[in-house]
């Protein structure tokens, strides 16, 4: 206790310090925000040696946390979005949207400047005050686009074939390897879903540039725009150089720009945030658990590849979320009585049905001493929303992919490889069931019956678990069932979810279910023995995309979805 004091002393001395050294020090009126990259949600975490020396990726959350320090400092104008090749998430652009809002509520100025702007780039930009475009630059072709791969012809031409079973047609995630195209109830699913994201889109930049939907529905669907075509459809606001920004940034209003006697000045955040004005020290009334759940949820220990294929294949790279792994950080967190609370971040496609009622086991075993939350990333659908309905609540960004309630299980036969390569095979069995998961042929009769028999038993546990969670009835939950995929806005008007929002909504309800009015989030390491395994010099993708598709041996019955990328 006393300790805790002296520290708390430190940080209001260190505080007011700065506060005092950084009011003598006038910051320029305009702050620019530099967007290039790939973001990442969270920040990486950060050593001393680290933080001062490698450059890290950006995060989301600390692009918030730069917006939230320029909305506190009452002596700055507004903020220029320079906007240079980033790659944000469509999903996880309402973070950063939360951010000008709030920048908005404070009175600030809100610019965007670009060479040009793409779909996720113009979905920021219509949030400003107005918007800016090099000479020269375009607004590109504007809407989303999935594809999806096929493998069956070509793995028949090597002499592979998978015999699949699937509890509804709805449930896709293993038709790339079964079919040469889309299903008629695929084509479906995709329609609606490509619909909600669509209108997401259209909506949000309609409200942004004031027009109707009508209106901004022709415009996206006759892009991309030259400069003037652009200006001259009320798209942007002015045509100019990055050079010229600051003669046209305007002050806060007519009677403040009479007491401004200087020119307006602009300065990049890196150089600028040691001017601004330090965020007031917080004193935690207690803390709250941070759990994440990101990749293709497994059996063992989370892995992770150093590299990552061009194209995004399901189950052969990404990250892997091991049930040992999770379970273990959300016993310590459970056991800790320091932790009042606990939110689970998923950003997971599903993978094993019996990884994925481990870790629901233990989430629902802690909603018994703790709240649990969680919080649904750009995807968590079958295993992951099998893990999210023992939350206590669930969050979910409008076009997070979630759903996709159902199991599908098989096996890979290989003969027909082995016999083009020559290769002569003979197999010696004792015990009628041994050869049933094996390579060499397709299930039997009796072996196709034990497999359904297997695959209604893992299906009407995860109805039964979701039921358990949502409070509600079978006949409630088989329509929206049996494997159909829905946007976060579409599973909360089905009661799948309890709350569109992200990572603020999150901490709100938080503070409501454990009565904080304020916690700082822990997030648990990883002991030795579930430490996250990366690559070794021994290893290589290769290995790690066989040891995917090994999901298909038929042994575990599968709760994943398709990978969807629009």
């Amino acid at each position: 206790m006393l300790l805790s004091h002296v520290y708390s002393g430190f940080r209001w001395i260190y505080y007011g310090c700065s506060f005092i050294k950084r009011t003598l020090t006038r910051p320029a009126d305009y702050i620019i925000i530099e967007l290039e990259g790939n973001y990442n949600f969270f920040p990486e975490p950060q050593n001393f040696l680290k933080k001062r020396f490698a450059k890290t990726p950006p995060a989301i959350l600390n692009l918030k946390k730069q917006l939230k320090t320029i909305s506190n400092d009452p002596r700055l104008t507004g903020v220029v979005l320079k906007q240079t090749n980033f790659n944000i998430p469509y999903t996880y652009l309402d973070e950063v949207i939360d951010a000008l809002k709030i920048l908005k509520n404070n009175n600030k100025k809100l610019y965007s400047w670009a060479k040009n702007y793409s779909t996720s780039g113009y979905f920021l930009a219509s949030y400003c005050d107005e918007i800016f475009l090099q000479p020269g630059g375009k607004i590109d072709e504007l809407g989303f686009l999935n594809e999806s791969f096929f493998l069956k012809d070509a793995l028949n031409q090597l002499g592979i074939e998978f015999d699949i079973f699937k509890i509804s047609p709805y449930k896709t995630a293993s038709d790339f390897l079964i079919r040469s195209n889309s299903s008629k109830e695929a084509r479906e699913m995709n329609q609606w879903i490509m619909n909600s994201i669509y209108d997401n889109f259209i909506n949000n930049i309609s409200w942004g540039r004031k027009k109707t939907k009508q209106e901004m529905e022709e415009l996206v669907n006759n892009a991309p725009y030259t400069d003037n075509e652009s200006l001259e459809l009320g798209l942007i606001d002015k045509i100019l150089g990055e050079e010229d920004l600051v003669k046209f940034l305007k002050p806060l209003d007519k009677k403040e720009s009479k007491k401004i006697q200087h020119s307006i000045k602009i300065e990049n955040f890196k150089s600028a945030h040691k001017k601004l004005y330090p965020p007031r020290p917080k004193k935690s009334k207690g803390s709250v658990g941070l759990v994440k759940i990101e990749g293709m949820i497994i059996d063992g220990r989370s892995k992770a590849p150093q590299n990552y294929p061009p194209i995004p294949i399901p189950l052969i790279a990404g990250e892997r979320a091991g049930d040992l792994t999770i379970t273990e950080q959300l016993r310590k967190l459970g056991a800790n009585p320091k932790i009042k609370g606990i939110i689970v971040f998923i950003d997971s496609g599903g993978g094993s049905a019996l990884a994925s009622e481990s870790i629901a086991y233990t989430i629902r075993s802690i909603t018994r001493q703790k709240p649990v939350i969680a919080l649904l990333g750009e995807k968590a659908a079958s295993g992951g929303y099998y893990v999210a309905s023992q939350a206590d609540y669930i969050v979910s960004y409008p076009t997070t992919l979630t759903g996709s309630i159902g199991v599908v299980a098989g096996k890979a036969v290989n003969t027909n490889l082995l016999n083009k390569l020559l290769i002569n095979r003979e197999i010696n069995v004792r015990g009628n069931s041994r050869e049933m998961f094996y390579s060499h042929r397709v299930f039997n009769d009796r072996e196709r019956e034990k497999m359904q028999e297997g695959l209604m038993r893992t299906y009407n546990l995860f109805l039964e678990r979701v039921c358990e969670g949502r409070k509600m009835t079978k006949a409630q939950l088989d329509p929206i069932a049996k494997g159909k995929v829905w946007t976060g806005e579409q599973a909360l008007a089905k009661g799948l979810v309890d709350e569109l929002g992200g990572f603020e909504e999150t901490k709100v309800k938080m503070k409501e279910l454990t009565g904080l009015s304020k916690f700082s989030i822990y997030e648990p390491k990883i002991t030795e023995r579930y430490q996250i395994s990366k690559f070794d010099e021994q290893q290589n993708i290769v290995n790690y995309s066989i040891e995917g598709l090994k999901l298909f041996d038929g042994k575990k019955p599968l709760c994943i979805a398709e990978e969807l990328v629009y």
